[in-house]
């Protein structure tokens, strides 16, 4: 399989999982075992509730919209990542009124000078929330002591060593998934 098959699956991968994982977003476990009993594989399955009631049966969300923004700047680029072009394609479109907006990239996609200088537009809407908002506090702390001991890191166990597993995550014992 070549680059651009793999690639295309990837966003197709995204957008269909997405759209089916609307369906128990933002759930607790009980609620998903309630609503879906027998699991969820379609579209219909998903309940119209007041958050899932503002999209159309197979709509993908924020996420996937987010993620193709970046698939775009991509492109562009001609595989180079290029912020600017990224943070150019999101303010485009966040103007067109996205549904599912995060509060954290709503303020963030506000701030007046965001596409001049996105990375500062970001740090200052965290500072205002307190450095609490986006990112675990223990991982912001560890990605600070990496930063002051220049040390690099190379994934993600480095910087979120507790990072819970899925079975935690998610409140499944091992048997079940």
């Amino acid at each position: 399989m070549n680059k651009k098959d793999r690639f295309t699956g990837v966003l197709f991968g995204q957008a269909i999982g997405d759209a089916l994982g609307l369906g128990s977003e933002f759930m607790s476990k009980e609620e998903v075992l309630r609503y879906y009993p027998n699991g969820l594989s379609s579209y219909s399955q998903i309940i119209q509730d007041d958050h899932r009631c503002r999209w159309q049966q197979g709509m993908w969300t924020d996420d996937t919209e987010m993620m193709l923004c970046i698939a775009d700047a991509l492109i562009a680029s001609g595989g180079e990542v290029n912020l600017n072009q990224i943070a150019n394609n999101f303010k485009a479109w966040f103007e067109g009124n996205p549904l599912g907006i995060g509060r954290h990239t709503y303020n963030v996609l506000c701030f007046n000078d965001y596409v001049k200088d996105p990375i500062r537009a970001a740090e200052i809407v965290w500072t205002l929330y307190r450095k609490r908002s986006g990112a675990p506090l223990a991982v912001i702390d560890n990605l600070r002591e990496l930063e002051y001991d220049g040390d690099e890191y190379e994934g993600l166990k480095d910087i979120w060593p507790d990072i819970p597993t899925n079975e935690e995550y998610f409140g499944l014992d091992k048997d079940e998934n």
